[in-house]
């Protein structure tokens, strides 16, 4: 049985905005995969944001920005326009029209998040292009009741922004994540406190 690539989506984003590495085990990222979001796993490896090696995901030697089409797998361009904002130069993500009838618009909600957080966005009917700028900290980020929202900006949220581990976002309603990964900031918070271990 393959891993839950959806779900696996998230640690990809983490090993870039941290730069440290996790383990994701049972995922298939063979062109014959069942789940068409494994193609984010070979995106962002094929653009050199990720390497991948057996179960270890790490941080890539590029930071540039991506321009990707999502259509085959729309449920993880959250997480990508989440981390947008660490990469150099725009990203943009298109192919997710038809995100707009989800749980919620999830273009036009996206957009107003990174707005929020001082990001320059062109959005249309079909795309966003995120332009990076100096991220605001203090922002209550809305999840609009969709645990995407919620986990994609929760793994924003582990950019050391203020450069000395403090929190600088706050996810609004992160129990919404209870619909497909419950544990979710639990496992972060275990994966943060491992990471502090493995550094004192």
């Amino acid at each position: 049985m393959e891993g839950d690539a959806t779900a696996a989506s998230y640690y990809a984003a983490l090993a870039v905005v941290t730069g440290g590495g996790v383990e994701v085990r049972g995922l298939n990222l063979a062109p014959d995969a069942l789940q068409g979001d494994a193609g984010f796993y070979r995106l962002l490896a094929a653009r050199g944001l990720i390497n991948c090696s057996g179960i270890a995901v790490s941080r890539g030697a590029s930071r540039r920005g991506v321009t990707a089409g999502f259509n085959d797998f729309s449920d993880t361009f959250l997480s990508l326009a989440a981390i947008a904002p660490l990469l150099d130069g725009p990203t943009k993500i298109s192919g997710i029209a038809h995100t707009r009838r989800q749980e919620t618009d999830r273009v036009t909600g996206m957009a107003h998040e990174l707005k929020k957080l001082g990001q320059h966005v062109i959005e249309t009917e079909d795309s966003l292009e995120i332009h990076p700028r100096p991220l605001t900290p203090g922002v209550e980020i809305e999840t609009y009741h969709d645990h995407r929202f919620a986990m994609s900006f929760g793994i924003l949220g582990c950019h050391d922004l203020l450069k000395n581990g403090r929190p600088w976002l706050t996810v609004k309603d992160p129990a919404c994540c209870a619909k497909t990964f419950p544990a979710f900031f639990d496992l972060l918070a275990g994966l943060r406190a491992a990471s502090h271990e493995e550094t004192t």
